[in-house]
């Protein structure tokens, strides 16, 4: 879920001018993981006992929203 959703918040910006090693990528890079590692501590729960809101959080608007 956490990999999946980094990826579509990734994707909402245009890759780094500087290269996919640059500083200004690699910190891109980074705050989608910490945005979506938020969200994973937030919902990880067994899915017998929990419904995990996973289409909401691996939309592409969601995304979006999380990104800005």
């Amino acid at each position: 879920m956490a990999a999946l959703e980094m990826l579509n918040i990734m994707e909402t910006a245009p890759p780094a001018v500087a290269g996919a090693y640059s500083a200004p990528e690699w910190h891109e890079r980074i705050e989608a993981m910490k945005l979506a590692y938020s969200d994973l501590r937030r919902y990880d729960a067994d899915p017998r006992t929990y419904d995990v809101p996973l289409g909401r959080l691996l939309s592409k608007d969601y995304a979006r929203s999380r990104a800005a």
